[in-house]
């Protein structure tokens, strides 16, 4: 009894499962992706701002099990199931943030596609993983490097601020990031953008092997009522299109917070995009 017991804690574990964030008044929930290696199962960046919009709405994280998935599609369809077992049927509501965001856009898709309606899809600080332009390096060219000498005055003083073992593990992740982008071909290095090292190895492994197969998806938008992409105002070192490289037969509407990609749905970001969101879900 004891061994089908853990057994089944483990099969439990493996896939991904819906943790309400908050409870509101009912109705339809708005459901938020996991994001890749954020604590809290990848829930943790979106507790603060579901609080906060408790009042409106129920919020519902599909969170991370501990089983990778070869792809986004694979992925999207385990999330499906989860989100049908809370809400057979549409109109759905959904929400991501950066890798989470990709995620629930395809999620969305795919509910489209099975002829669900949907009402909402929040892109939070998200972009596709975008095919790198034959032949452009963007270090390459003078303006580029104007904008990344203007800016690190400042971006050091933040760095320094940080104890120095954060600071020293920002500073190798930025050097890998540099590494990859100066050679520009292939699939990122995930440890340029996100810090693996505080991770397990199993968790490690997951995230590598997420990572890669968010870098081979080809990404998609439904046919929503609305799409809404909440996005940082600051650039960060390279400049961003302006729906950061989502495409869509739906108008994208884009909504700008202060700050940047790094410190967003944290502290007062969170606050800030919860009053974004609050608008979104009145209108």
């Amino acid at each position: 009894m004891a061994e089908r017991m853990r057994e089944k804690a483990a099969v439990d574990l493996a896939e991904p499962r819906v943790i309400p964030l908050s409870r509101g008044h009912g109705g339809r929930p708005l459901f938020w992706c996991h994001t890749l290696v954020d604590g809290g199962m990848g829930l943790l960046p979106y507790r603060e701002t579901a609080r906060l919009l408790g009042s409106i709405t129920d919020s519902q994280g599909i969170a991370e099990g501990t089983r990778s998935f070869g792809s986004i599609a694979e992925m999207a369809d385990a999330h499906i199931a989860k989100i049908r077992a809370v809400q057979p049927h549409g109109p759905y509501r959904l929400a991501g943030f950066c890798f989470g965001g990709n995620l629930a856009a395809e999620v969305a898709a795919r509910l489209d596609d099975q002829g669900e309606e949907i009402e909402l899809l929040c892109l939070l600080e998200s972009s596709p993983p975008l095919p790198a332009e034959p032949g452009i390096n963007p270090w390459l060219r003078p303006a580029t490097w104007g904008r990344f000498l203007s800016r690190l005055p400042a971006r050091l003083r933040s760095l320094m601020a940080r104890d120095s073992r954060h600071a020293l593990r920002r500073l190798k992740m930025k050097h890998r990031a540099a590494g990859s982008l100066l050679r520009g071909d292939g699939i990122p290095d995930i440890r340029g953008v996100l810090d693996l090292d505080l991770l397990d190895s199993e968790s490690q492994d997951r995230a590598e092997r997420h990572w890669q197969a968010l870098h081979l998806h080809i990404p998609r938008l439904p046919a929503a009522r609305r799409i809404v992409l909440v996005r940082a105002e600051d650039d960060g070192w390279l400049p961003r299109p302006a729906t950061l490289g989502w495409k869509s037969r739906t108008r994208i509407e884009v909504l700008k917070v202060p700050g940047c990609h790094e410190d967003f749905l944290r502290q007062h970001s969170a606050t800030e995009v919860a009053q974004v969101l609050r608008q979104v879900l009145r209108g």
